[in-house]
């Protein structure tokens, strides 16, 4: 599913997060450049899921979203893709996902 570049916010994230809670079908979402922030990307990656591939550029994503998403990729076996590209994580919001990353790649 596409649903870059909708100006979607952070209620736009929480109404997605809600629906990917019951998912069992869609694959792939690419919801790039709608101004999620981290309150909204938080609700899309609490909602777990089956996706294989989740595209969240571009969504004004900071340091403090740095556990929800490290959590997302522990608990999703499926994720093959995951693209944070122009967000606002810095090195403090990525520690926590190196610390997962490490883990995967040394097995």
């Amino acid at each position: 599913m596409k649903l870059q570049d909708n100006d979607l916010g952070a209620i736009g994230g929480e109404l997605i997060g809600a629906a990917l809670k019951q998912n069992k079908t869609l694959k792939h979402l690419k919801i790039s450049e709608n101004e999620l922030k981290s309150e909204g990307a938080e609700h899309i990656l609490k909602a777990g899921g089956a996706l294989e591939s989740l595209d969240l550029g571009k969504n004004y994503i900071s340091a403090k979203s740095g556990p929800a998403i490290k959590a997302y990729v522990e608990n999703n076996p499926y994720l093959k893709k995951l693209n944070l590209e122009f967000n606002e994580l810095m090195a403090k919001g990525i520690e926590p996902l190196t610390k997962v990353l490490f883990e995967i790649f040394s097995k």
